[in-house]
């Protein structure tokens, strides 16, 4: 599921929010099966006619059972087969940027 909202600013800005929730059943999408949220903050910047900045923040987290371990018994891990970081983590922040050039 994911909703969108967006708000022109001027004829120059625009914001965008994006919410989702989705389960990555097999761990096909992520490499990491669970349950995710993903919440993205973005700004759109017109330059002149022709070139269109994007920066955003994104924000994820996974639910997941395994995650959900305070202090996993001695002498074990609480980590998710596949994940970068060995299941440490529940989150992630992200800032990117894209620039288009329309021609």
């Amino acid at each position: 599921m994911v909703n969108y909202l967006e708000y022109q600013l001027n004829a120059h800005n625009c914001i965008s929010i994006r919410n989702e929730v989705f389960d990555d059943i097999r761990g096909q999408r992520t490499g990491t099966k669970g349950w995710y949220t993903v919440h993205v903050f973005g700004w759109g910047r017109w330059i002149g006619t022709t070139i269109l900045l994007l920066p955003e923040v994104r924000w994820e987290h996974i639910y997941n059972s395994n995650l959900d371990l305070i202090a996993p018994p001695p002498g074990t891990k609480n980590e998710l087969p596949g994940a970068s970081d060995n299941g440490l983590r529940h989150s992630q922040l992200t800032l990117a940027s894209d620039i288009i050039w329309f021609f």
